[in-house]
């Protein structure tokens, strides 16, 4: 009736008192304006969203699209240069989901149920400081969501870091510090301390730098990345002025083997020592001349030793696959700046794959397991093995050689192979390398 009379605004406030979203939107969409039909339609994807949050309260998803449905309703109307008054509304109804949304927390301490949860919180932050501004607010929200983590079980370095920088936007960097240490003395985990370290490089406070790299390795001395970066780090600080000065450098790898001994630091000693650095202490040129810059050659003499004393280190330590690693490095090494001789002494010192017989403990059963058998090893513990062990070296290499020319293989004798009947472990040794020799020259 209101319609007939064109009482538009009558019928309006009829539809809206009945909650009749189909035919209201279908009167929009004839008598409204743009403004009124995408009102019409927010109305009624509110009342999808809360019929499903109804049903069930934890689905994350639906909150994520009630809440951007909201914030899009908010920052349409400030597009539109709404009253305050509206702006105001739309802002707290925007805020009233939100908080609805984060009061729904995950009913178990798994931090699977704990992602989608946690963004809930985040973006809530986000809008509360972009688009209300109202930083108090922000940082309440912050300090509500960690709290509510249980960081016993597990944390999110994301919203320790996002805290943090929300303080140095705020220029409070001695209250992002307190956040960042608070993180990393109640739940240590690498992402923090990467991200502190990242935020104290960027503020070029390198002193703070190096202290949480100590801290990071002492929670995890394992962390070989850690410690390459730490070398940077303390490499970037020596040479920042590109004083060209290798003996600071030297005595700091020298530092980080004794601590670590990892074979990627002994790698990187020993490609230092073998490369050419800028002799920047003499340079006087101007940055036309960059070409003709002078540089400080390396020693390749000294890379060798370096890459002696890292295996000598590694296999102190007991580590064969990384002790072959640095062989199969220093061959390459070799290749390029040593000579044939050089290469065939790394060559020389390379495991072969062997079966080795022993006595499980558990059954009690004799069992043959492959082994990586270094002949060094050999010669000190067992010089009977070590025997065989060149022995299959040899066979090997005359085998290659002779594909290599197309010639017959010639046989290798083996002088050794007439054991003393009176030894017993002495045969069984010699049977585990003479068993595995055609097998590891096949493979």
């Amino acid at each position: 009736m209101e319609t007939r009379v064109k009482e538009y605004e009558r019928a309006r406030v009829v539809y809206k008192s009945v909650g009749l979203f189909a035919a209201y939107s279908r009167f929009e969409k004839q008598f409204g304006t743009r403004g009124t039909l995408e009102l019409t339609v927010l109305g009624k994807r509110r009342i999808k969203y809360e019929e499903e949050v109804s049903r069930d309260g934890p689905n994350y998803d639906t909150w994520f699209d009630y809440t951007r449905l909201e914030e899009s309703a908010y920052r349409d109307l400030k597009d539109e240069r709404g009253t305050k008054q509206e702006l105001d509304a739309a802002s707290e109804r925007v805020t009233e989901i939100y908080e609805r949304a984060v009061a729904q927390v995950p009913p178990a301490n798994d931090k699977r149920y704990w992602r989608r949860y946690l963004f809930l919180w985040l973006n809530y932050a986000l809008f509360e400081e972009i688009d209300r501004k109202d930083y108090s607010r922000t940082r309440e929200i912050y300090r509500l969501a960690i709290e509510l983590v249980p960081h016993k079980q597990f944390t999110f370095a994301k919203l320790w870091l996002l805290f943090a920088k929300f303080e140095i936007r705020q220029l409070d960097l001695n209250a992002a510090r307190k956040i960042l240490g608070n993180a990393i003395g109640m739940c240590p985990k690498g992402a923090l301390f990467k991200g502190y370290i990242n935020l104290e490089i960027e503020l070029r406070e390198f002193d703070r730098a190096r202290k949480l790299y100590e801290k990071y390795l002492e929670f995890d001395p394992a962390n070989s990345i850690a410690w390459l970066k730490y070398a940077e780090l303390e490499s970037y600080i020596d040479f920042e002025i590109e004083e060209g000065e290798r003996e600071t450098a030297r005595s700091l790898y020298e530092r980080l083997t004794q601590l670590s001994g990892h074979v990627k630091v002994w790698i990187s000693y020993a490609m230092f020592e073998a490369e050419s650095i800028p002799a920047s202490s003499e340079w006087e040129g101007t940055s036309d001349d960059e070409e003709n810059r002078p540089s400080l050659p390396g020693d390749i003499s000294l890379a060798r030793q370096v890459f002696e004393r890292g295996y000598q280190d590694l296999k102190r330590q007991g580590l064969k696959e990384e002790r072959l690693v640095l062989l199969e490095v220093w061959k390459i090494f070799e290749e390029k700046h040593g000579t044939a001789e050089d290469v065939a002494k790394v060559e020389r010192m390379m495991p072969i794959f062997t079966k080795r017989r022993h006595v499980d403990r558990e059954t009690g059963q004799l069992v043959e397991d492959w082994d990586r058998v270094f002949p060094d090893d050999e010669r000190e513990n067992n010089p009977a093995s070590f025997k065989f062990l060149q022995l299959a070296r040899a066979w090997k290499q005359s085998q290659v050689a002779g594909d290599r020319h197309g010639q017959e293989t010639p046989t290798v004798t083996c002088p050794a192979a007439d054991k003393s009947e009176d030894d017993p472990n002495e045969e069984d040794n010699g049977s585990d390398v003479a068993s595995s020799h055609e097998e590891a020259s096949n493979e």
